[in-house]
């Protein structure tokens, strides 16, 4: 995949004005093709900041390999990938999470023998026993400890999470939020969220809804991968269609419905 960049780009991710205008992240020609099935034919797209973005489509169009392609687990057959102006196409996954990128997936991936609040604290990327340990040790890492905890401290109360609880011992509904929670501690102004209201309760998808609603406040630009059609209504700003590896745009769950390309695909 190339990573050339034009030179209104590279002026432009120089530029701290620009920089808080310009796309979060651009998508330019993507392509990935399997034996006898194209996922992503040519796709381009921009992600604004601070809006919440729903992608949708039928179960195999491509959405979940879509992600994986933008968080460096699959490469794609062809096609550039800029964050915040600059290509990361070369980056692996760790390092795109350094960058501002984070992740969710559907099988959740936590460490259910650790407690919520070390989930968290590997989700920053940090060891929880060195960070322990060097705060007891030096001025300089206990400084940092403390600004971590905090963070983690603030995390748990958006979330409405039990610090010490083990993971595993959280209700499903517990560990889908502690799956955004983890992915949105590090830091990062993109969050990647795969099926975060899949089979949780109407209670456990008002607390994920509101919690998304306040990270876009506070800066943040959301992609998340869902088919239930009330959550989609009631947070996304745009909604993103895949099929037949070819990507629309829509303002509304309505206009989607109402535009034959995906109708045959959604109901």
């Amino acid at each position: 995949m190339g990573d050339q960049l034009s030179t209104a780009e590279r002026s432009s991710s120089r530029n701290p004005t620009a920089l808080r205008t310009s796309p979060v992240l651009t998508v330019r020609q993507l392509s990935k093709r399997y034996p006898g099935k194209t996922l992503l034919d040519h796709v381009s797209f921009e992600l604004d900041r601070q809006k919440i973005y729903a992608l949708m489509g039928a179960n195999g169009a491509g959405k979940t390999t879509l992600l994986n392609i933008l968080t460096g687990f699959v490469r794609p057959d062809a096609g550039v990938v800029l964050l915040h102006g600059q290509p990361i196409g070369h980056l692996q996954p760790h390092e795109r999470t350094r960058t501002g990128m984070s992740r969710s997936f559907q099988d959740l991936r936590l460490i259910t023998t650790m407690t919520v609040r070390d989930n968290l604290l590997l989700a920053t990327g940090r060891d929880p026993t060195d960070a322990w340990a060097k705060a007891l040790v030096a001025p300089f890492f206990k400084s940092g400890a403390h600004l971590l905890l905090s963070v983690i401290e603030g995390l748990l109360k958006e979330f409405s999470l039990s610090a010490d609880t083990v993971a595993g011992n959280l209700s499903y509904g517990q560990q889908k939020l502690l799956t955004v929670a983890c992915a949105a501690a590090n830091g990062g102004d993109l969050l990647l969220l795969d099926e975060p209201v899949a089979s949780v309760s109407a209670e456990h998808v008002h607390r994920i809804t509101m919690s998304l609603r306040r990270l876009r406040s506070q800066g943040a630009t959301i992609v998340l991968i869902e088919h239930n059609s009330d959550f989609v209504r009631s947070i996304a700003d745009q909604i993103l269609f895949l099929s037949d590896g070819h990507l629309q745009h829509y303002t509304t769950l309505d206009a989607l419905r109402a535009d034959p390309f995906a109708r045959g695909s959604y109901r």
